[in-house]
């Protein structure tokens, strides 16, 4: 009875884990995107900046999700 407690808990472990590396790299993807229009916005109409936003949201989600799998298999 012990290891079926043991697996439920390992399964809700890894659906957290999931959803947490979903959410981050959504959030980080978001906030680039967010801060892409308001440079846009600013600089004109060059699209350059919602590029590069969009490049450095996903380059953090990256950077955030590498660390969370890290963190779980260290």
């Amino acid at each position: 009875m012990g290891s079926r407690g043991d697996g439920q808990n390992e399964a809700v472990r890894a659906l957290a884990l999931v959803t947490g590396i979903g959410v981050y790299f959504g959030v980080a993807v978001a906030v680039g995107v967010g801060l892409g229009l308001l440079f846009r916005h600013l600089l004109g109409d060059n699209p350059l900046p919602l590029f590069l936003g969009i490049l450095v949201g996903v380059g953090a989600g990256a950077s955030g999700v590498y660390r969370m799998v890290m963190r779980v298999y260290r």
